[in-house]
């Protein structure tokens, strides 16, 4: 099963990427801030999220970032 977070602030991205994770049978964690601590297989960063890139890809076995 894939490990997914998601680094986003806004409720709809949220809400969109917990539903369609949820119907994929994957596990989702929803971060607000760049505060990953431990490793994930896949990493979603939105734009709109001021974080630390470098910070997060310590963390992450593939990075995604999201560009409106």
């Amino acid at each position: 099963m894939s490990h997914i977070a998601l680094v986003s602030n806004n409720d709809i991205v949220s809400k969109i990427f917990i539903l369609v994770t949820k119907k994929l049978s994957l596990s989702i964690d929803v971060f607000a801030d760049d505060s990953i601590t431990t490793p994930y297989e896949f990493v979603i960063v939105d734009d709109d999220v001021p974080v630390d890139i470098k910070k997060i890809d310590l963390f992450a076995a593939t990075l995604l970032l999201l560009s409106s």
